[in-house]
Order: structure tokens, then C-alpha cells, then sequence
């Protein structure tokens, strides 16, 4: 992309205005990663679709390791957290999940109890668990990024930009569910894809604006930074992300705070 483009929530009403971040989102996913990637876009939905056509709609605990995988391989690496995952029985794992799946989600009342049923799993936060619920939900139901949440809410109180504090608790994810399902014309996929590619890319505001701004397409700094993960006994959820440097083990570099940093959770 060539020039400069003007990316705001706000400023954002129809997909054509996210296509040309869409199409550079496949580019910015390592080759060793795109297996990962085509589960959690493609593949899980297929087998949902198919599952929902025999009965219901559920995930097995293979599926919840994989999806897992994913979030963990495009932030900080956390072999604690798999393994906790794992530690689920399946049936424990596909009861959880079908009841939640069967939850009405048309409002936050309706996240927020399907969110509850997952979040028993031993492992799964609030972020893991709205990455659980979209795969199921992918028009409505954000999964909780970093990318997203801060483009979301980058013109609004203290407004950090990609440096944006996150508190990974239900209060801020349910706030970013309403910000996202304002945009009803929009799918919550598309919004997830497009912000992690301002925030890989590290679009910022031009000086003394107050939104995300004009991105300069020569920018083509990457990074990766923490992770949100709550787990029964070791429970990071609600921590505050830092401005820390890290390397992925899946190979995503993560920023220092003297750059704007990105993450998917």
C-alpha cells in the first residue's frame, strides 16, 4: 500500500474500508504459523458448521489445545498455560463448550454467561475464552487482542495508543464487545485482522491527533508483546500489560516501550 490512509474506529462504517488491511494481513504471518492460522479462520468453522448440522456445536479438547496454541504463538510463549489446558477431561471440555456455543449472544448479558461457562475450564480466562466463543460466533463475538481493544478505545480516556494499559478481566472485554457490535454492518474477524495489522505495523496517530491516524505504509516495523492468561492456581488475568521486550518461541518478536507494540492474545 502506497501513501498515506487515514484509520479510525470511528472514522470505519464499511468492510471496503478494511480491505486493504485485510489483504496485508496474510503477509505479516510467518509461513510456520499459517497452519495455525488457517484452524483458528478456517478450519474450526468448518468443523463447527458440521457439528452444528449432526446435533450441536462444540469443541473437543484437541480443538481447545490448538486454538490455544494459536493465541500463544502470536504473543508471549507460556508452556504453563497449555499444559493447564490440556489437564481438562473431554468431557469436561465439550460439555463447557456446547453450552456455552448455545448461548444467546445477541447482548453482552448473553457473552457474559457463555463466558462464564468457559471461563470453569482450568486455563481459560476471559481472553481465551472470547477467542473460544468467536470461533463459534465469528460475526458478532471479538476475540480480545491487544491490536483490537486499543484501536477500539484509542480515542477514548487516557488513550495510550499501542502502549495502552489492558486489564484482561469480563469488564473490558464486555466493553469491547459493545464497541465492536456497534459497527453492525462490520464482521468482528475483519475489525481482529485489521487491527492486528495497524499494530504490527505499528500505525500511530500523526502528531497532536487524538485518533489512531494517518499510517505510514513504509512503516514496517513488527512486534509482538505480552499475553493475557488466567489459570486456576496462577491466574495473570487483570495484570496490566508492561513495556516489556520478549521473543515469542513461535517467532514473534514482541516491542520495547519505546515503539508501539501489538499482540493477539
Amino acid at each position: 500500500m502506497s501513501g498515506r490512509q487515514d484509520y479510525t474506529f470511528s472514522g470505519i462504517s464499511e468492510r471496503s474500508s478494511l480491505e486493504p488491511l485485510l489483504a496485508e494481513y496474510p503477509e505479516l504471518v510467518p509461513s510456520k504459523l499459517k497452519d495455525l492460522d488457517q484452524f483458528r479462520y478456517e478450519t474450526i468453522q468448518n468443523i463447527l458448521n458440521d457439528r452444528r448440522t449432526k446435533g450441536s456445536a462444540y469443541l473437543l479438547k484437541e480443538d481447545v489445545v490448538k486454538l490455544v496454541e494459536w493465541k500463544l504463538s502470536h504473543g508471549t510463549f507460556r508452556p504453563s498455560l497449555k499444559k493447564l489446558v490440556e489437564s481438562n477431561s473431554e468431557e469436561d471440555v465439550r460439555a463447557a463448550t456446547a453450552n456455552a456455543f448455545k448461548t444467546d449472544v445477541k447482548d453482552k448479558e448473553g457473552v457474559k454467561a457463555a463466558l462464564d461457562v468457559l471461563t470453569k475450564l482450568k486455563g481459560i480466562g476471559p481472553a481465551t475464552a472470547s477467542l473460544l466463543l468467536s470461533v463459534c460466533h465469528a460475526s458478532r463475538v471479538p476475540f480480545f487482542s491487544d491490536e483490537l481493544y486499543r484501536f477500539c478505545f484509542w480515542e477514548e480516556g487516557k488513550g495510550t495508543g499501542w502502549d495502552r494499559p489492558i486489564k484482561y478481566k469480563l469488564k473490558e472485554y464486555l466493553a469491547l464487545f459493545e464497541k465492536v457490535n456497534e459497527k453492525r454492518t462490520l464482521n468482528a474477524v475483519d475489525l481482529e485482522k485489521a487491527a492486528y495489522v495497524l499494530g504490527k505495523t505499528a500505525a500511530k496517530p500523526s502528531s497532536g491527533e487524538s485518533s489512531l491516524g494517518k499510517r505510514k505504509a513504509s512503516d514496517n516495523s513488527n512486534g509482538q508483546k505480552g499475553d493475557e492468561k488466567k489459570v486456576k492456581g496462577d491466574d495473570a488475568a487483570g495484570k496490566k500489560t508492561g513495556p516489556k521486550t520478549n521473543q515469542s518461541k513461535a517467532g514473534y518478536a514482541t516491542r520495547s516501550s519505546a515503539k508501539p507494540r501489538s499482540n493477539l492474545k
